[in-house]
């Protein structure tokens, strides 16, 4: 009949819906940066980042020396690239990284003075992430294997910021000692620019937290009370602004030889926060006057020192009661 179609059509028309389906696998993209595949190609690769290296493209360094590990970690110069790349990321702030791969270079028990630069390194890195306890520890091991004289400087200055973090004036003191007497046989930078820097900011934070009794104490002083107006003696009062004055003051010759603008805020800071300690203190104007006097003469002495402390003093600014608007019904 016409329109039918023969039965040979609807076989071919069933076996096409029952037969699986044909797919065609994508071609696969070759790895663009398969990295090295011999010995030569290796050596290849720890020139490229040494070239990087030296060129201060800390980037490429740490990208290059990072895959020549990761091929050739038994390579005889992978103690070379470990020492090189920790100090790609130092230079970069990649402080996390400087301590991982520092602690990796250490398990390969490498040479002394290949031990040396990475602790030299992981203390500074520790101390930037305020691992404090860890910075201390990685410099006294510094200082066992028998280092140059830079890096027994960086062990102690090392120690020296962490113990003053800490509030561990008197340990701070004798690194400080120590950085000193080092410095003074053999003069380097930077740590011959820093020792003034040192020197004040030990001396500020050593004054602004003697006599945190009595500081405690003061406070009491500002309360509404007439007891507690008469709690401390003239004598009591002047002998603790006298002692914190003298303290602040015997810290600022440093300023002469100091560059680094926030050691001289911190100063600042410190002093400023006194005076308002005692312009907050309700107690008998004539002594305040009598305490202020002797502030004022430090704070005249400072400026004769640098230009920087003359505007660094900042009057208490008194907040003033808003009195309430009494809103009476009509």
């Amino acid at each position: 009949m016409r329109g039918q179609k023969p039965l040979h059509f609807w076989i071919l028309i069933a076996s096409l819906l029952v037969a699986p389906r044909v797919t065609f696998a994508e071609p696969q993209t070759e790895n663009l940066n398969p990295g090295p595949r011999s010995s030569d190609e290796a050596v290849f690769l720890y020139q490229e980042a040494s070239d990087a290296f030296v060129k201060k493209d800390h980037k490429l360094a740490i990208k290059d020396f990072e895959r020549f590990l990761d091929r050739y970690p038994g390579d005889e110069k992978a103690n070379s690239a470990y020492i090189s790349l920790m100090e790609s990321e130092l230079a970069a702030k990649k402080f996390p990284d400087v301590v991982r791969h520092g602690k990796e270079l250490l398990n390969r028990k490498p040479d002394a003075p290949s031990r040396n630069r990475a602790n030299t390194m992981m203390a500074e890195a520790n101390l930037n992430l305020k691992n404090f306890l860890d910075a201390k520890l990685v410099s006294d091991e510094l200082l066992k294997g028998e280092p140059t004289d830079r890096q027994k400087a960086t062990a102690w200055s090392v120690k020296f910021q962490c113990h003053l973090e800490d509030k561990q004036f008197p340990e701070a003191d004798s690194m400080l000692d120590a950085l000193t007497s080092l410095i003074q046989k053999a003069p380097m930078d930077p740590f011959s620019r820093l020792l003034p820097e040192y020197r004040m900011i030990l001396d500020e934070r050593k004054c602004t937290i003697s006599h945190l009794l009595k500081n405690k104490q003061f406070n009491i002083v500002e309360a509404d009370n007439d007891e507690d107006k008469t709690r401390f003696t003239e004598e009591e009062l002047m002998d603790y602004f006298s002692k914190k004055n003298l303290c602040m003051k015997s810290a600022l010759p440093a300023t002469l030889t100091v560059t680094n603008p926030e050691v001289i805020h911190e100063w600042c800071e410190a002093f400023t926060n006194l005076n308002h300690e005692l312009e907050r203190l309700r107690i008998d104007p004539f002594l305040k006057q009598k305490i202020s006097k002797d502030l004022k003469a430090t704070f005249d002495f400072s400026k004769t020192l640098s230009a920087d402390l003359s505007k660094c003093y900042a009057p208490i600014k008194v907040k003033k009661r808003r009195r309430k608007r009494r809103v009476h019904a009509s």
